[in-house]
C-alpha cells in the first residue's frame, strides 16, 4: 500500500473518474488513489512497474486520439460545407451554368 501524502494513512487505488483521469492513467505511471483515514483522493505513482504491454498500450492510445481527431475534423468540414451549402443554395448551379 502506499502512504497518504495528506495525513501518512493508507491509500488504496480508486476507480478512474473522468476522460482525464482515463488518459493518465492511459500514458503515464500514475494512478487514482483514495485515503481510508482522511478520504484523500489523487493520483500517485504506480505500486508496481509497468509491464511489457505499455509500449503497445500507449501506441493504442495515441493511434485512437489521431483517428478520432481526423474525424472530429473531418466531421467539422462536413458541417461547414453543409451551412454553407444551405446558405447559398444557387451558388454552384450559377458557376456550373456559366461554363
Amino acid at each position: 500500500m502506499i502512504p497518504c501524502p495528506k495525513c501518512g494513512g493508507e491509500a488504496h487505488r480508486s476507480h478512474t473518474r473522468g476522460v482525464l483521469e482515463r488518459l493518465t492513467k492511459a500514458v503515464t505511471t500514475y494512478r487514482a488513489h483514495r485515503c481510508l483515514d482522511c478520504g484523500w483522493r489523487g493520483l500517485l505513482g504506480a505500486e508496481k512497474p509497468i509491464g511489457r504491454n505499455a509500449p503497445r498500450r500507449k501506441l493504442t492510445i495515441l493511434i485512437a486520439v489521431i483517428i478520432t481527431t481526423v474525424l472530429v475534423f473531418a466531421l467539422m468540414g462536413l458541417i461547414d460545407y453543409t451551412i454553407d451549402s444551405a446558405k447559398n443554395p444557387r451558388k454552384k448551379h450559377s458557376t456550373a451554368q456559366s461554363n
